[in-house]
C-alpha cells in the first residue's frame, strides 16, 4: 500500500484497533528535541491522528495500513511503536534501513537489553541512547504519565553531528559496547579530548590495553 501523504493531517479519533496501553503518544517537548536534532520527521510507520507528530507521509493502522508490512520512505523516520510489540519493529526499522528505504530511523522504545537482537544487532549498527528518568507519554484524552519503564532511544543511520545534538537536548548516556567504545568517542569528538583521555584511564576495565611484548 502506497504510503499516505499528508502535509497538515486533522485530529480526529478513529477506532482503536490496538491494546490501550499501546495508544500512548510522544510528548511534543521530546519531539521537538527530535527535530531539532535529526531535522523534520518525515515519515512516521505507526501513526496515530492523536499524535502531535505532523510527518510528511505516514502508515497508519486504522485505515489499513501496516507498518511492518508496508514500505517506508523520507530522510527520517520516527518510530514511537506499540511497545507490546517491540522487537518486530525494532527489526522493520532495521531491515527498511538497511535496505536504504529510509536514510534514518530513530526509534523510542522500552529499556528492554537482556534480549539477543538488543546484543548481536543493535550492537553493531545501531547508536542507542538510555533517557534519564522515565519521558511522560500522553493519552488520547490529554492526559500524560510517566512510563512504568525506563525507555531508550535506537538509532540507524544517524550521524555524529545528529548524535551530539541530540545528547544536548535529551539527558542520558551513550551505550558503548566495548568493541565499539574508542571509535564511537573518535566520532563524536573529532580530535584528541577530555572523553579520550578518560576513555584511556578506563581501558583496563573495558580490556582496551594491549600489552608490550616482553
Amino acid at each position: 500500500m502506497a504510503n499516505r501523504v499528508q502535509k497538515n493531517p486533522k485530529i480526529c479519533f478513529g477506532e482503536n484497533l490496538l491494546k490501550e496501553s499501546d495508544n500512548r503518544f510522544t510528548d511534543p517537548s521530546f519531539i521537538h528535541a527530535i527535530e531539532q536534532s535529526f531535522g523534520t520527521i518525515e515519515f512516521d510507520p505507526c501513526w496515530h491522528p492523536a499524535s502531535a507528530i505532523r510527518p510528511l507521509a505516514y502508515l497508519d493502522v486504522r485505515q489499513g495500513d501496516d507498518g511492518l508490512r508496508d514500505d517506508w520512505s523520507g530522510s527520517l523516520a520516527f518510530v514511537n511503536p506499540p511497545w507490546s510489540n517491540q522487537k518486530a519493529w525494532i527489526e522493520r526499522a532495521y531491515e527498511q534501513w538497511s535496505r536504504n528505504k529510509v536514510k534514518t530511523v530513530v526509534c523510542l522504545v522500552p529499556s528492554k537489553t537482556d534480549t539477543k537482537l538488543f546484543h548481536d544487532v543493535l550492537s553493531t549498527d545501531a547508536d542507542i541512547y538510555f533517557i534519564e528518568g522515565r519521558p511522560r507519554f500522553f493519552k488520547e484524552d490529554g492526559t500524560s504519565q510517566p512510563t512504568m519503564v525506563s525507555a531508550m532511544v535506537v538509532m540507524f543511520g544517524a550521524t555524529p553531528e545528529q548524535k551530539r545534538r541530540f545528547a544536548q537536548h535529551v539527558r542520558g548516556s551513550w551505550w558503548m559496547p566495548r568493541r565499539r567504545l574508542p571509535a564511537f568517542a573518535s566520532q563524536l569528538t573529532g580530535t584528541p579530548s577530555l572523553l579520550m583521555e578518560a576513555m584511556r584511564r578506563l581501558a583496563p576495565v573495558y580490556g582496551l590495553v594491549r600489552k608490550r611484548p616482553i
